[in-house]
């Protein structure tokens, strides 16, 4: 009978333990998931991830909405045809309080204190 009892608590430990490590495993890769552990953030991933998982701050990015111009001289330019640029997000705060700023170039992950 003692036998048993052992077993059985052989046996709730080991599922204890099961339980714990897949905790343990869930966290951590949640925490992967997380902006601030992508080493690769390319523009066009950016700009999907950002729109659809985060809120727009600021909008003072311009950009041109017609493929094939390019914003100069605060106009966009195809050719010698001008068009009103459009105001994009230059500025988002994610989720965790990661705020990303647009540099001109790429997406940044901002100073938060």
């Amino acid at each position: 009978m003692a036998k048993i009892n052992v077993r059985a608590i052989l046996v709730l430990i080991l599922i204890v333990l099961i339980i714990g490590f897949l905790i343990f495993i869930s966290i951590n890769s949640n925490k992967q998931r997380g902006i601030k552990n992508r080493e690769i953030f390319s523009k066009t991933f950016a700009e999907d991830y950002l729109v659809d998982h985060c809120n727009c701050l600021e909008r003072e990015r311009f950009a041109c909405g017609f493929e094939g111009f390019v914003f100069r001289e605060g106009f966009c330019w195809n050719g010698s045809v001008a068009t009103n640029p459009i105001r994009r997000c230059s500025k988002y705060q994610c989720s965790g309080g990661d705020i990303l700023n647009f540099n001109g170039t790429d997406w940044e992950i901002a100073e938060t204190n």
